[in-house]
């Protein structure tokens, strides 16, 4: 959610739906957020003790999120248009629904709530409970990520490139070479940081890439490429775009409408009817958004595409740490986690950490550390680790490590001592010449003498550090 009024606040997760596919009911997507808004609708919210009212400007999504949130078919039916009337025909020698024609009738909310749209209706949604809320008007078709970038612009740069679109040529390799060489040459604003790739690697390419080749690019690297035909039918399209996109052009806008017409009625004489697809056709309705919103950015899906890719990124990442096992770990590694933690030191351990435990699949032939809460620490040649408050620190590494954990623990001194821990017990085999200090639970600690050391009220206190340590856990 974004808040129109104060376009510097973050986008705000208002609900996060979990589970192994795609909710299979838009009721049970969308009931209680129906029911929260309309809720917040009619008794409002206080901030700072001030009152604010709530209204719902708009939803933004891409085109099967908008069929799903409607309860209508998709946009590869023939009655897929979300904003008109208009009946599609499949073309069976290219498999794809096209929408020729214009000025078809538009929908209106008060049919689509009395489902007098025959085919066009799916299932009954949530959304048509929501109040004051037009489901045509205010489900917006021109979203400029999805409708325009990564649609319109990305279909034609493909399909010229690949020979596709219109039946031309597919281009040449020193076509492609010399777009690349213009590309280079192309002086882009300094929010992008970066220089477009090569068209090479067009598939490659995210959506704000084909933004900018569209806005900065293309209309130098097109000249000499396309057909006069094409390229003054794009500049229409590219002209319609940059009008539309900012408020300064505000009094363009109708202009740019009629731009948007010429294109979309000229694209079936130039490159054939079956390439009316519903993103062609969608874009007789843009000028309605941008009339009734504003520019192309202030309703594009963009900012909302960059959080949930955050929360996807951090959510397979967690997914893996816990349920990816490491083959061939380096020589002191560390895999940290809040709670369920595998310390491993020495090569070649194999780690895995199934459903968050922590387990030792091959034993490394030094120490290994495996926790399932607060922390155990051990220790391997290089590696120095501790755990302040349940988390995992990598200190600086000494020549040889030494271990100290929270707990009672048993202290051997003298190269003879042999320990054993058999059952969780302490036990020692051998007793050492000098002082040792035993607890009763968990963890033994052993070092080379002339250490001494003491535990005073069950905690361990290193007086003089040994010259090399071992730990075994």
């Amino acid at each position: 959610m974004s808040i129109q009024e104060m376009p510097e606040v973050p986008v705000l997760m208002v609900g996060n739906f979990f589970g192994e596919s795609k909710p299979k009911s838009v009721e049970e997507y969308l009931r209680p957020l129906v029911d929260e808004l309309n809720g917040l609708m009619d008794n409002g919210i206080v901030i700072a003790n001030k009152p604010i009212e709530l209204h719902v400007r708009a939803f933004i999504a891409d085109s099967p999120a908008r069929a799903f949130i409607k309860g209508s078919v998709y946009f590869n039916h023939t009655h897929g248009c979300q904003k008109c009337t208009v009946q599609g025909k499949y073309h069976s020698a290219h498999r794809v629904t096209c929408f020729p024609g214009m000025d078809h009738p538009a929908r209106t909310h008060e049919d689509f709530v009395q489902s007098n749209y025959g085919a066009h209706h799916r299932e009954k949604t949530p959304l048509m409970d929501l109040k004051n809320f037009d489901i045509i008007k205010k489900i917006i078709i021109a979203d400029r990520l999805h409708l325009f970038d990564y649609g319109v612009t990305r279909t034609r740069l493909k399909g010229w490139k690949s020979g596709k679109l219109g039946g031309g040529a597919k281009w040449s390799e020193d076509t492609i070479s010399k777009i690349d060489a213009l590309l280079k040459e192309v002086e882009l604003p300094l929010e992008f940081h970066r220089k477009l790739r090569s068209v090479e690697d067009i598939g490659l390419w995210n959506a704000s890439e084909f933004q900018v080749f569209l806005h900065y690019a293309s209309f130098i690297v097109l000249k000499d490429v396309l057909t006069d035909v094409q390229y003054d039918h794009f500049m229409k399209y590219y002209c319609a775009v940059t009008l539309l996109s900012f408020e300064v052009y505000k009094n363009d806008w109708l202009e740019a409408k009629c731009l948007l017409r010429e294109f979309v009625l000229d694209y079936g004489v130039i490159y054939g009817e079956h390439c009316i697809t519903s993103n062609i056709h969608s874009l007789l309705h843009v000028y309605d958004d941008v009339d009734k919103f504003g520019p192309l950015y202030t309703i594009s899906s963009y900012p909302f595409e960059t959080v949930a890719s955050t929360l996807i990124s951090s959510e397979t990442s967690e997914s893996s740490s816990c349920a990816t096992t490491a083959s061939s770990p380096p020589e002191a590694a560390a895999c940290n986690d809040e709670w369920a933690v595998e310390l491993g030191c020495s090569s070649p351990m194999r780690r895995a950490i199934p459903g968050g435990r922590a387990a030792t699949a091959t034993p490394p032939p030094a120490a290994a550390c495996t926790v399932e809460r607060a922390a155990e620490l051990g220790c391997c040649s290089s590696l120095r680790r501790t755990v302040p408050g349940g988390r995992i620190t990598v200190a600086t590494p000494p020549p040889e490590a030494a271990c100290t954990v929270e707990r009672p623990a048993e202290l051997g001194c003298s190269p003879s001592l042999r320990r054993a821990i058999p059952g969780g017990r302490v036990t020692v085999a051998t007793p050492p010449p000098e002082t040792a200090c035993i607890g009763e639970y968990t963890t033994e600690l052993g070092y080379w003498s002339p250490m001494r050391r003491t535990v005073p009220d069950g905690c361990v206190t290193t007086v003089t550090p040994p010259p090399a340590a071992t730990c075994n856990g």
